[in-house]
């Protein structure tokens, strides 16, 4: 791998590397807190999450614990944060700032880092020269560890979640093929087992069959299998308990399972599956909630095998969600988390002006991320701090679920595979 690179006259230091995994994976790797410190320091903490604007450290046992600000934030394809010196604000003259842009190539991941902001961390040039080495040296060891921790990924790793796009990601290393695998995925026999809950196809698992998922104490939820290429493309939506059908409401969910083999240098064969799955089923890994929706994500090829991923994306949370994709709204919300703030006073320390304040503001509203007071003849909007916790943790919980189905789905399939 290539080693990073100084360069004195722009004062920056770059590495870009090829990590053989997807972006998700690597994205995901990046932001997660609890997948930073695999590869970045000791500990990673950022208490309202990980978004634009968020405030945490990066702590490391023998140096301590490094402020750090979350600078860029658009999921798989930018990230950046600054980071200072333990025990002090960040500062121009105390902070660097690293990016990280992902391009996909084929099934891999292209990942540059270019750290800036050494001209006024160490205006001696030979201070100067020595922060570069140093932090050349830290991207060189880091980013090695973060390669070789994401291609580790297939063998199986828990759930983790993207604050601000809604999603859950799941990635688990599955011996057995495909026709085995995809089998575990969609017979009506083993539906029932990895969903936790009775399943009932009048007319078989195809496309069109309309059927139900049965959660004792609480009701029959229906059922649509969307898809069934098999054994590519695996597709179904589930909507409310006591409805008839599942499209048309707003409580609904989606799987999709997407399965495809490409040739392994090794021995000729490598299967991998891309398993997006929405919200929390009906029943014990969750419960039903609003709305659920998922979308696709890929994963890596492997050796023998197939690699399952599950995305989850939570229609539940979409206006939350939503609101939280405008990089003005993100300021916004961390400028009336400090202090309430009306939109008048709001355009004066940003460069928008105070009618698209007002309407951000309206949407951050509607979301339930800030909340309305009156001071006198002005109408000021503080923010719900309490709501990005709320999220976090509800995708924790959807998190788990992933993890125990997914589980089940590898143990069906190795044991048929065993048996065969």
């Amino acid at each position: 791998m290539s080693q990073a690179q100084i360069d004195i006259e722009t004062s920056t230091v770059s590495r870009t590397l090829r990590i053989e995994a997807p972006p998700v994976l690597v994205w995901a790797a990046l932001t997660a807190p609890e997948q930073i410190d695999q590869w970045f320091g000791q500990r990673a903490e950022f208490p309202d999450g990980v978004h634009l604007g968020a405030e945490g450290s990066f702590g490391w046992t023998d140096h301590g614990d490094f402020p750090a600000r979350i600078e860029a934030y658009e999921p798989h394809t930018r990230f950046a944060f600054a980071w200072g010196t333990p025990g002090e604000p960040i500062r121009d003259d105390n902070s660097t700032t690293a990016t990280f842009t992902l391009t996909a190539e084929g099934g891999a991941t292209v990942l540059t880092v270019v750290e800036t902001g050494f001209d006024t961390l160490a205006p001696d040039d030979v201070k100067r020269r020595a922060a570069m080495a140093d932090n050349a040296q830290g991207w060189t060891a880091e980013l090695d560890e973060l390669s070789a921790y994401v291609t580790s990924l297939p063998e199986g790793r828990t759930a983790v979640g993207d604050l601000e796009a809604g999603t859950i990601t799941r990635t688990i290393l599955v011996e057995a093929d495909q026709a085995t695998t995809w089998s575990a995925l969609t017979t009506l026999e083993s539906i029932g087992a990895w969903w936790g809950h009775p399943a009932d196809f009048p007319d078989g698992v195809r496309p069109g069959s309309l059927g139900t998922f049965e959660w004792v104490g609480h009701g029959s939820f229906p059922v649509l299998i969307d898809t069934a290429d098999e054994p590519s493309r695996f597709a179904l939506t589930w909507g409310r308990a006591g409805r008839d059908h599942p499209r048309g409401h707003r409580d609904q969910g989606h799987l999709h399972a997407h399965q495809r083999r490409r040739p392994d240098p090794a021995d000729g064969r490598g299967d991998r599956l891309r398993e997006p799955r929405g919200g929390s089923p009906p029943g014990g890994d969750g419960g039903q909630r609003r709305g659920m929706e998922p979308r696709a994500r890929l994963v890596r090829a492997v050796r023998r095998g197939a690699v399952m991923t599950s995305s989850v994306e939570l229609a539940e949370v979409t206006s939350m969600c939503g609101a939280l994709a405008d990089e003005s709204r993100w300021q916004i919300l961390r400028l009336i988390g400090e202090e309430a703030l009306s939109a008048s006073e709001l355009a004066e320390r940003m460069p928008i002006s105070r009618q698209a304040i007002a309407r951000h503001l309206g949407v951050l509203a509607d979301a339930g991320l800030a909340e309305p007071e009156h001071a006198g003849k002005q109408l000021r909007y503080r923010a719900i701090g309490g709501r990005l916790s709320e999220l976090a943790g509800h995708l924790e919980t959807i998190g788990r679920g992933w993890d125990r189905r997914l589980e089940r789905i590898k143990t069906i399939a190795e044991r048929a595979a065993a048996d065969d």
